[in-house]
């Protein structure tokens, strides 16, 4: 039995793996809130840890440890320890970070091992290989059959009828997984002179013409990254506070709207949150500081180290393949950031390619067999030898099974929860307001630590109290129902910031919630404007929350800290014209027409040219201009004139030289004195040198 189970491990993992390599780009399920790259991470952490259980317990029948040693190995291993330090001792939120990028860097580790010390001949790495461009094929199928329009007449479901559908999510995916894939069949097309190779290699190309049709400029899919600009001062910023681990993985979403520079306000994209840098390595540094992008490096360097030489003539086709579409990756994430498909295209390359060097012969990658013994008496009697049992294997089965018993276990759960947030999307979309109250109810059960539930929740139950208060007559059920749901709606929302305290997007819901029950509830007002400062503390460059915390003092009647607020939202943003058109309102209503007028002016020349918005302010603009006196009329048309006069002047005059100038004392002269010695100008640059 033992001799069998022996033999048909090895074939199973070599199976699932294969599967797994084909299923991680097709695999998608329409039953959780995002159906693509979650499904995805799911599928790979489930079937890794599948794939780890299996591969360890074959370590307890050999009753050895048998891996494949690589230049690869220890930065990889150092990289997946520096993820999780910066985790534990970073993360604003654990319990999301460990649902998201480092488990998944902690499953591909292991993934990495699994692979490259499982595959064994040129067979098995031509399989898997297969499974790589088999998949990338049948995506390559699905742009064209979307891109054609066959949609409607083929794809059963809604969301997959466009010109643009795929399995991965979004065509900017797509285009950089072919591309990433092209030189596998590509190379050895050209290598073995495989008509067959050369072919994929060419509807490998189509694909790419397709999804990069989608990425254009002025259209919906077009992709929207951060400006390098920007990520690159968030990450500067980010590294004067934490230098050595970052803010922690996933966490570059709360890293950019403190650090958000103000420059951006003036970009198109101003009013975007973004939940990852401008590419992988600055997203690096800024989430797990200067060790993770060490590591990351270091780990990129040795791959560019060993694949140099793979992509020479002498070595085998399939590791110049491999080892090209490594360095592609590479270079491809100095434009965007990681995706999980991609991501896991990496560590997939990268055993793969070890796998192959092993195959060849090269002495660098060589499997190795390790046996860690203690030796145990069997008897007191001196007489009898010890016997050696060897434990290494233990160290690493044991955990491995502790670790599928959790994963499975928190991460079902995890995944179940998704599924019921998702129904509670689809119930308030459809406005069945107390099903979706159930199934957050639900969902907050199975995994309280994610913030997100809670704040939609807490949303719940404040729809639900609005619609029983708007009743004409409430019975006293109904109205201690109403107290009821607002309580909860106010304790949800308050988790959520205690889940994750720097996410401003809590507080501004904490703050929405008590906005909501001002001259409802006594002290509403009072931590209405504690939230919003709150969350300004934590996006302070952000003029939109701005205008929210001035519309609070606006209506409160506190015109002159309104004013102060809108202002200062001006003053970030000078071409917001909701900004302007709101401080014209807090001066009107402290008796400041001239002010108001200009601020109306200023908003008439940023709204839209015979929009609905022209007309509003025109009309308001000419109201407030029948309110000026006459010598504010006057006032408003000389700076009128002022500004439409020429401003192109020549430096003023010096003051006519008199017969006897003026003597003026030592205590005059300024208390700081200008360089004496004679200024001397740069020397020209040489001819062809850079001035």
């Amino acid at each position: 039995m033992k001799t069998q189970l022996l033999a048909f491990l090895p074939k199973l993992i070599v199976t699932l793996a294969t599967f797994l390599v084909f299923a991680v780009p097709l695999f998608f399920l329409p039953l959780t809130s995002e159906f693509y790259l979650f499904n995805k991470f799911a599928l790979i952490v489930f079937a890794s840890v599948l794939l780890f259980f299996s591969w360890t317990l074959t370590f307890i029948l050999r009753k050895s440890v048998r891996l494949t040693f690589s230049p690869l190995n220890v930065p990889l291993l150092v990289f997946a320890l520096v993820t999780v330090v910066a985790t534990l001792v970073a993360s604003p939120s654990k319990t999301e970070a460990f649902l998201g990028q480092t488990t998944l860097v902690l499953a591909l580790t292991a993934l990495f091992f699994i692979l490259s010390s499982t595959i064994k001949t040129l067979t098995h790495l031509k399989r898997f290989i297969a499974a790589l461009e088999l998949s990338g094929l049948i995506l390559v199928v699905f742009a064209i059959l979307s891109l054609v329009g066959v949609s409607e007449a083929l794809y059963p479901l809604e969301f997959m009828r466009t010109s643009w559908w795929t399995p991965l999510g979004l065509p900017l995916i797509l285009f950089l997984y072919l591309l990433t894939l092209l030189p596998t069949p590509l190379i050895r097309g050209l290598r073995t002179k495989s008509a067959v190779s050369l072919g994929i290699a060419a509807l490998f190309v189509i694909g790419i013409v397709v999804s990069g049709s989608h990425l254009l400029p002025g259209k919906d899919t077009t992709p929207i990254l951060l400006p390098f600009k920007a990520g690159w001062d968030i990450s500067l910023e980010t590294f004067k506070d934490s230098p050595f681990l970052g803010t922690g993985p996933g966490s570059f979403n709360e890293t950019f709207t403190r650090a958000r520079p103000i420059e951006l306000n003036n970009h198109r994209l101003w009013n975007i949150r973004f939940g990852q840098s401008s590419n992988a390595y600055l997203n690096l540094v800024t989430t797990t500081g200067i060790l993770g992008l060490a590591s990351f490096l270091f780990l990129g360097l040795r791959i560019i180290k060993i694949t140099s030489a793979a992509i020479s003539k002498s070595e085998s086709p399939e590791s110049a393949a491999i080892a090209s579409s490594l360095l592609v990756i590479l270079a491809t994430l100095l434009f965007v950031p990681f995706n999980t498909v991609l991501i896991f295209l990496f560590y997939t390359l990268a055993a793969l390619f070890v796998a192959a060097r092993k195959i060849a012969g090269h002495p660098s990658f060589s499997d190795a067999t390790l046996s860690f013994y203690t030796f145990q008496q069997v008897e007191t009697s001196s007489q009898k030898p010890p016997i050696p049992a060897a434990i290494l294997p233990w160290l690493l089965f044991v955990p491995a099974t502790l670790i599928t018993v959790v994963v499975f276990t928190i991460g079902g759960r995890a995944y179940a929860a998704e599924v019921a947030f998702r129904s509670a999307l689809v119930s308030l979309q459809e406005n069945r307001g107390s099903d979706a109250y159930n199934q957050l109810i639900q969902t907050i059960r199975l995994n309280p630590g994610v913030d997100g539930y809670h704040r939609l929740y807490a949303q719940t139950n404040l729809a639900l109290a609005n619609a029983l208060a708007g009743k004409d007559e409430p019975t006293d059920q109904e109205r201690s129902d109403i107290t009821q749901l607002i309580q909860q709606a106010i304790r949800e929302a308050k988790t959520a910031t205690r889940l994750n305290p720097i996410n401003v997007v809590n507080w501004e819901n904490l703050a929405q919630i008590y906005r909501s029950l001002i001259n409802v509830a006594q002290g509403a007002e009072n931590w209405t404007i504690a939230s919003y400062l709150q969350a300004i503390r934590l996006d302070p460059t952000n003029p939109q929350l701005r205008i929210l915390l001035g519309g609070v003092f606006y209506s409160l009647g506190d015109y002159e800290n309104a004013q102060n607020q809108f202002s200062q939202a001006a003053s970030l943003k000078p071409d917001l014209a909701n900004a302007h058109y709101n401080l014209s309102a807090a001066f009107r209503d402290q008796g400041d027409t001239l002010s108001a007028v200009r601020a109306m002016e200023t908003t008439l020349r940023l709204v839209p040219v015979d929009s609905n918005d022209s007309t509003k302010v025109q009309a308001e603009l000419d109201e407030l201009k029948k309110q000026l006196t006459q010598a504010q009329e006057t006032q408003l048309l000389e700076e009128k004139r002022q500004q439409e006069s020429e401003t192109l002047t020549t430096p003023p005059p010096l003051p006519t030289p008199i017969a006897e100038p003026i003597e003026l004392p030592e205590e005059a002269a300024p208390d700081v004195l200008p360089e004496t010695e004679e200024a001397t100008p740069p020397a020209a640059p040489s001819p062809g040198e850079s001035p």
